[in-house]
Order: C-alpha cells, then sequence, then structure tokens
C-alpha cells in the first residue's frame, strides 16, 4: 500500500513514520527544505510514548509530483495552509483514491470539498495530541489519545473506511470510526 502524507510537520511526520514503520511506501510532501533533506539522508525519527522509531523508508519532496497512485492521502497542514496545499495537489492525485484531511480546528471540510469529489474525502481529528519539532527530521511525540475519522459523504465506502482505519491502527495510534465526523 502507498501512502502519500501533504505537510509533514509534528503530527504529520508521526503518521509517517509510523505508517512506514508498519511497513507501507510512504511519501512525503513538504515546503521545508530542510526537513526533508534530513528525511532522506537518515530517516525520520519520533522519540515518544512507545520509544523511538527511525523510518528510513520515508521518500520525502518538497513538490506535489510523483503522488500518482497512492491508496490514500493524508492532508496534514496546517489549518491555514490547507486551501493552497489543495490547490497545489489536487491534479497530482488519483481523485477515486480517499484523501483524509487532518488539522487543528474547524473548517478543513468546507475547503476541501471545493476542490474534491464529496464521496472520497475523509475529515480526521486527532484528540488528545501533543507533538513538536525537535529539528529537521527528528519529532517528538508527547501525548496519543486517539485519531478518530469519518467520511463526510453518507454513500461512501464503509468497508474502504474499516481498510483505513487498520493502517491507522497497524501503525499504532488508536483510531475509531465517527458515523457522524462532523459533529
Amino acid at each position: 500500500m502507498k501512502i502519500a502524507i501533504i505537510g509533514t510537520g509534528a503530527m504529520g511526520s508521526i503518521y509517517a513514520a509510523r505508517f512506514a514503520k508498519a511497513g507501507y511506501e510512504v511519501i512525503a510532501v513538504d515546503i521545508w527544505q530542510e526537513h526533508v533533506d534530513q528525511i532522506n539522508k537518515d530517516g525520520l525519527v519520533v522519540e515518544g510514548p512507545d520509544g523511538r522509531i527511525t523510518a528510513k523508508n520515508v521518500k520525502a519532496h518538497t513538490n506535489f509530483l510523483n503522488l500518482k497512485g497512492c491508496d490514500f492521502y493524508v492532508i496534514a497542514t496546517k489549518a491555514l495552509d490547507l486551501e493552497k496545499s489543495i490547490e497545489h495537489f489536487k491534479d497530482q492525485v488519483e481523485l477515486n483514491s480517499p484523501i483524509i484531511t487532518i488539522q487543528n480546528g474547524l473548517g478543513s471540510g468546507d475547503i476541501i470539498l471545493k476542490h474534491m469529489p464529496k464521496n472520497h474525502v475523509i475529515l480526521g481529528v486527532a484528540e488528545g495530541f501533543g507533538a513538536s519539532i525537535k529539528a529537521p527530521g527528528r519529532i517528538v511525540h508527547t501525548a496519543n489519545k486517539q485519531i478518530r475519522l469519518g467520511s463526510i459523504s453518507k454513500r461512501s465506502n464503509k468497508s474502504e473506511l474499516q481498510d483505513i482505519v487498520s493502517v491507522w491502527r497497524s501503525g499504532g495510534l488508536k483510531t475509531e470510526i465517527y458515523e457522524n465526523i462532523e459533529q
């Protein structure tokens, strides 16, 4: 399975490292050149409640090329950068693949729906998460309560959502499906 993480700040880096450690092919996109270079040189290092993860198999880029063929996409940018990121990558994604948006704050669903088909958009909420960037390529993960994922569309593929939840769980992240994620 191939997963793209758009935005590898503290949170996006945790997702990328955990997915890579679970054996998935991970592409990370971020605008911070030093961070991208460090990930490609020595791997993505996350120190946290479960110990230290060093994911050397994350492929990091500063551009949105090479995103075709991903099984799903996680947009983990800051809420203020969401629309700009979507505009840059919307032509590089498989529109029949799920797109998960997971930001702090409200309104990300409305923003992404301006650009992406509703039936493939999944909203994510990171509850009780704490993380910070120690240095390029190095993240400190301090808290991890749970991830909530839910489809915006009631007609979405339930088994697809369950498969995505299984991927998050395989990365060691407590993850639950929420039927009414917009609540």
